[in-house]
């Protein structure tokens, strides 16, 4: 009879042990899963940043973005500035309209072509080069990655790409 108590004493304390490696292993999975999860919420917070700017602060951030990557002189960057702005309006128009998404996005590249344009009389040769590298780069590492359309908050960096 001791004997057979002592079976099932043994018995609650492995089920008993048992369950508390299997908690310890839930509660740790759960905090991990929380951690993760915050992770990713402020990165796709950080990457739809653009959205809450305003045209103006949008195309300050491309010129000086332009300029901390091609050493632009300050007069370049101001010329930088006033392109994307004067585009910023006939882009939003593009977006406002009712077009296929085929249409919207041929319309969208033909601008960004017209506005590459402008921006490169702008630029210096050696310049023009490194824009031209560090187009390749960005494609490169976007191919890398496997972005596809409609994922995050919809922006992608066409600033003076295509």
């Amino acid at each position: 009879m001791f004997l057979l108590l002592n079976l099932s004493v043994n018995s609650d304390s492995k089920e008993t042990y048992q369950n508390e490696k299997i908690m310890k292993k839930t509660v740790s999975t759960v905090i991990f899963t929380f951690v993760l999860a915050t992770l990713v919420m402020g990165q796709e917070e950080k990457k739809c940043e653009h959205k809450k700017m305003t045209t103006e602060e949008r195309a300050e951030h491309r010129a000086n973005k332009m300029a901390e990557e091609l050493s632009l002189s300050a007069a370049q960057k101001e010329s930088v500035k006033a392109i994307n702005l004067a585009y910023a309006p006939k882009m939003q128009e593009i977006r406002e309209k009712e077009l296929t998404e085929e249409a919207r996005i041929k319309e969208k590249t033909a601008l960004r072509k017209a506005m590459r344009a402008e921006i490169e009389t702008v630029l210096t040769d050696e310049q023009l080069a490194l824009l031209k590298e560090k187009k390749k780069e960005r494609r490169n590492h976007r191919k890398g990655h496997h972005h596809s359309e409609g994922h995050g908050c919809g922006h992608h960096q066409h600033e003076i790409e295509e």
